[in-house]
């Protein structure tokens, strides 16, 4: 029935299932053994589609990262074919990303006239911004900016992801910081938010006893954090 290995049986809610990821042929009038017969239509899972980026390679630590994330429409190449994998990425386009991921509905975002003076009304990224204002995802600098232009750094972006999950308590952070001679360099506002990324999987260190907090965040790191937390179920 599924490569002429499989046997489909029914469950306790009498729903016929085939094994996820199994070769699936289509199945039609089968009978059971009372003489009835019922149709089951299985659908070929399409293989995803290869996404072509002259400066990203096969064997590359983030292909599968810059893969995803092209696929998921999350983040995606630049106007010249090239996807950047080491170029920074600014704090505006980085809420951009989230907002797509989020599927946000940024319409009554669109036009307001922002609370940071440095938000420009009407610009591709203010209703992005707006909408992480709203949701208190983001609150700007001290001097009430948000900083666009800015690169963003490691320690913002798990600020920012640490507040969209709606900032869950942290313990253990002596612990878990423990093995990073640079800990000390992660600023006040972001210690919780660091110690959260690194429980959950959503970073690493740069090396294995190095965070580098504050030192500016790649596209292809951004893309690994956005997969990470993707496919752990943490966008839902």
């Amino acid at each position: 029935m599924v490569s002429g290995k499989e046997t489909v049986s029914p469950s306790q809610d009498n729903r016929y299932r085939l094994e996820k990821g199994a070769d699936c042929l289509i199945i039609v009038s089968l009978n059971d053994a009372d003489g009835g017969s019922f149709t089951v239509t299985a659908k070929y899972k399409e293989e995803p589609k290869e996404y072509s980026f002259p400066d990203v390679q096969k064997d590359a630590w983030y292909y599968e990262a810059v893969q995803y994330n092209a696929s998921h429409g999350y983040i995606t190449g630049f106007k010249d074919g090239t996807f950047g994998p080491d170029k920074q990425l600014t704090r505006q386009d980085f809420v951009v990303i989230l907002a797509r991921i989020a599927g946000a509905d940024l319409s009554s975002y669109e036009n307001a006239q922002s609370k940071m003076p440095d938000v420009i009304k009407g610009s591709y990224y203010a209703a992005a911004v707006n909408w992480a204002v709203a949701n208190n995802i983001i609150k700007g600098y001290n001097n009430g900016k948000f900083g666009v232009g800015d690169p963003i750094t490691r320690e913002q972006v798990c600020v920012i992801l640490y507040r969209y999950m709606n900032s869950p308590a942290v313990t253990g952070a002596d612990k878990t910081l423990k093995p990073f001679a640079d800990a000390g360099k992660i600023s006040s506002f972001a210690k919780d938010a660091v110690v959260w990324a690194i429980q959950n999987g959503v970073i690493s260190g740069k090396k294995a006893d190095t965070l580098a907090p504050t030192v500016t965040a790649s596209r292809a790191e951004i893309a690994t954090i956005v997969m990470r937390m993707d496919k752990a179920g943490m966008f839902e």
